[in-house]
């Protein structure tokens, strides 16, 4: 279970992503990874790679801005226009795991050279995340370098004297919005067809939470 305590964190395991591929795993559920959507309404799903998809009742669309405005700008020309007009902003993350580490905190806010926040994942693991800024600047570096960056500046932070056994970095091209439109999803299609995702109310798992939180009621109106 989910413990009430607010310091608790839950996440999935062994991966991040076990908890969508459980859901994927669900009888009924049609899993498609990898596939370019470049249209999306009246229930049909056209995709780059192969015919489209139709019979849905309803879609629901939760990639970034950019990539809303791209896939239902034929369909949705409105909710595409209001999904372009939004800026989000890039951050490089890192994760670099040493045997142990001696730090008494889980997560930080350091703001630190380019360390915006700092993660423990495990005994000796931690999770960084870049500024933006930063972020920006090196938008299009190796991941390998940018890892050697976050490992340099994650260890002086831990004091630590040894470079970490494991690091790896992955580019998040679409994290924040500096201005988000506030509102939690947006709808046409008498609600059959809902645009949700963080960046309409800012960013972090709160935001998209509430978002698809709104956008799966949304749909529960229009189809009861």
């Amino acid at each position: 279970g989910v413990s009430d305590d607010p310091t608790r964190y839950v996440t999935g395991t062994p991966a991040i992503n076990a908890i969508a591929k459980h859901l994927a795993a669900t009888p009924g559920v049609a899993f498609y990874a990898k596939h370019h959507v470049t249209a999306a309404g009246a229930g049909r799903l056209e995709f780059q790679e192969q015919p489209p998809v139709d019979g849905f009742d309803a879609i629901v669309v939760t990639c970034p801005a950019p990539q809303v405005s791209a896939s239902v700008g034929q369909t949705h020309p409105e909710l595409a226009a209001k999904a372009q007009a939004v800026t989000m902003r890039p951050t490089w993350a890192a994760m670099l795991a040493w045997e142990s580490d001696q730090a008494d905190f889980g997560l930080a806010h350091l703001r630190r050279g380019p360390i915006e926040r700092l993660i423990r994942a495990g005994d000796g693991a931690w999770a960084v995340h870049l500024t933006h800024d930063f972020s920006e600047q090196f938008l299009e570096a190796r991941p390998e370098e940018i890892a050697a960056e976050a490992a340099r500046h994650v260890a002086a932070v831990l004091g630590m004297t040894q470079p970490p056994a494991q690091r790896v970095a992955h580019r998040w091209r679409y994290v924040t919005t500096p201005t988000p439109p506030g509102k939690p999803c947006l709808s046409e299609e008498n609600g059959r067809f809902v645009v949700a995702g963080d960046w309409l109310l800012g960013d972090g798992v709160e935001s998209a939470w509430r978002s698809g939180t709104a956008g799966a009621t949304r749909v529960a109106e229009a189809l009861s």
